[in-house]
């Protein structure tokens, strides 16, 4: 059995951590066995199931808190673990645990960008211009969730015709489809029957910018009063949203609905996706909501690689009054299916789940 160690953040039901468990449910799993990493002590909501399915999962201080206590925490974790492959999904900080794991003689040290960041400021221009010969000499493979996130943590002559990989970020296409009686059965439930629903999924924080969307909604409303937002997602910067929202007084028209399960029925009852982030390695919601037949409007810090079909577009940060105007526009086609689109795109999750199994059988036998 070929015994991977994944390194990441959280397991809360997010983008790499769901990722992972989706993943995880498809491949032949006595063959290759997935331990999880996780930096910060909160238990994510994917921990039972992964470890229903056999994985063990290590929760280390984070390196905020104590940069020693993470290493050795860390260290601890590959010494003992007798694992073939450290998976690391921390992008340029991955140079961290990639260490540790060519110490303790992992031969197989794979280094994933999870992101693209393609408004850097100066000191994240100088971290990265530190981190990435670190991270070039440590890690053994450099796998990417697009080009674009590829490039930005590997280098402009990184692709996959020079040995990258794209791992793509896939999804359960039929899970996402578009159903009509979700659609009526939510929106009736949540008192949203006469409304326009715009929805944003994301974890709360900077990077996801939900903030700009409220004085957004300021703008829509005196448009269209018959408008509402809700917010799914928890993080950091949940108070903060929260307390904005009720400064405003906007409690009735933006709806913090926190963590859920149900994206996809959310997804059905909704009529736009708006996706404001400032910066994102690919945003594998934008393809989820596409397979829904949701119309999506997305920041430019969302990498055109998203675009699995038509019903897509990007917007700069820079022009609210254009996210207005396309937020309220009526759409020029009837919620269908795209599942053929997205698959032909290459975001099938059983057939990624297949390509990665084949990929690290592929790296074994190599060594």
């Amino acid at each position: 059995m070929i015994k991977i160690l994944h390194i990441l953040s959280s397991l809360d039901g997010g983008g790499v951590g769901m990722m992972l468990y989706n993943y995880y449910m498809r491949i032949d799993r006595s063959k290759i066995k997935f331990d999880f990493a996780v930096c910060g002590f909160e238990k994510g909501m994917l921990e039972a199931a992964l470890e229903g399915m056999g994985s063990k999962i290590f929760h280390t201080t984070p390196k905020k808190k104590s940069f020693l206590k993470n290493m050795k925490e860390t260290a601890s974790v590959i010494k003992n673990g007798n694992y073939h492959v450290v998976h690391s999904h921390q992008n340029f900080k991955s140079c961290f645990p990639l260490f540790l794991a060519k110490k303790y003689g992992v031969k197989i040290r794979i280094i994933h960008s999870h992101e693209f960041n393609y408004n850097m400021n100066f000191i994240e221009k100088v971290k990265l211009g530190i981190y990435r010969p670190i991270n070039q000499n440590l890690a053994t493979h450099f796998w990417a969730c697009g080009e674009a996130a590829g490039r930005w943590l590997h280098g402009e002559g990184w692709s996959v015709t020079k040995g990258g990989y794209i791992m793509r970020n896939a999804i359960d296409i039929k899970k996402f489809a578009f159903s009509s009686d979700d659609r009526e059965e939510y929106r009736q439930n949540m008192n949203l029957t006469h409304k326009k629903v715009l929805l944003y999924v994301a974890r709360v924080s900077y990077g996801k910018n939900q903030e700009f969307l409220i004085p957004l909604m300021e703008k829509i409303l005196q448009r269209a009063p018959n408008t509402c937002l809700l917010l799914v997602g928890t993080g950091t910067n949940d108070e903060k949203i929260k307390r904005e929202i009720a400064d405003r007084k906007m409690d009735n028209s933006i709806l913090f609905l926190g963590k859920r399960r149900d994206i996809p029925q959310l997804m059905s009852a909704a009529d736009v996706f708006v996706f404001p982030s400032k910066k994102e390695g690919l945003g594998i919601v934008a393809i989820e909501a596409q397979a829904s037949g949701l119309r999506t409007i997305a920041s430019c810090g969302v990498p055109k690689e998203t675009a699995v079909t038509n019903i897509i577009k990007y917007i700069p940060l820079e022009k609210p009054q254009m996210w207005v105007d396309e937020i309220l526009a009526k759409p020029k086609y009837s919620r269908t299916d795209f599942s053929d689109q997205i698959k032909s795109a290459g975001y099938s999750v059983d057939i990624q789940a297949e390509e990665y199994q084949n990929m690290i059988n592929l790296y074994y036998k190599g060594y």
